[in-house]
């Protein structure tokens, strides 16, 4: 009842509705099919939590369903404390014993990211830290990985693809990307999976998912 899937099961490349190996939820929904065929992914259906409180709802029950689901946020996560963060660490089957220490971790770079005078989310994410403050924060966000919640480093979608030179924000900025990325596989232009910046996102997204020994699943 929590969950309406709608019409994304055209995902599967053979048209069939697809297995429940995967499902990814966030804001990278929005990267194309078109590009991540050529991944050999398994298949996945990608959900829009619409915002990140609501992660947790969706990442608990299909994981007590034993489904790989992946948590995708901004990073502005990290201003979330109290029950919204814990919420999020239980969603992820994260042991109760490592929340309190994950806590104190989260309020300190939330601390150093504050005193930059700069947005986290829009600014650089967690690049806007010097050198210490942002291996500590690279620090956490391994750790939030191999429990399967992937945080965007760059702050947020808008951070990918930035030699395309898509500007705006929201939709304004999805549409002016897609553009950029082209859709026809011939073209010239058309963006096809590279190294680094968004697609060593997804492959880690990815790794995680295809991984039998994957932390996050309740047993």
């Amino acid at each position: 009842k929590q969950l309406q899937f709608g019409s994304p099961f055209h995902l599967r490349q053979d048209g069939k509705p697809p297995s429940p190996r995967a499902v990814q939820v966030g804001p990278i929904q929005t990267i194309k099919w078109g590009q991540l065929r050529a991944s050999n992914s398994p298949n996945c259906l990608f959900i829009n939590a619409q915002n990140k409180q609501t992660v947790p709802t969706i990442l608990r029950p299909l994981r007590k369903l034993g489904i790989p689901t992946a948590g995708i946020v901004d990073v502005d996560v990290l201003k979330e404390g109290g029950t919204n963060w814990t919420e999020l660490l239980s969603s992820a089957d994260v042991p109760q014993l490592a929340h309190s220490s994950w806590g104190s971790l989260r309020s300190s770079i939330k601390k150093e990211l504050d005193a930059t005078g700069k947005d986290m989310k829009r600014d650089g994410g967690i690049m806007i830290l010097g050198s210490a403050d942002r291996q500590a924060a690279e620090d956490l966000l391994t750790q939030m990985r191999q429990y399967g919640t992937f945080v965007v480093p760059g702050g947020e979608l808008e951070s990918w693809l930035n030699h395309l030179g898509a500007t705006g924000h929201g939709p304004t900025w999805l549409i002016d990307i897609f553009e950029r990325m082209g859709e026809d596989p011939k073209a010239a232009n058309y963006v096809r999976p590279a190294t680094g910046d968004v697609w060593a996102f997804l492959k880690g997204v990815r790794d995680w998912m295809v991984d039998a020994n994957r932390k996050g699943i309740p047993s």
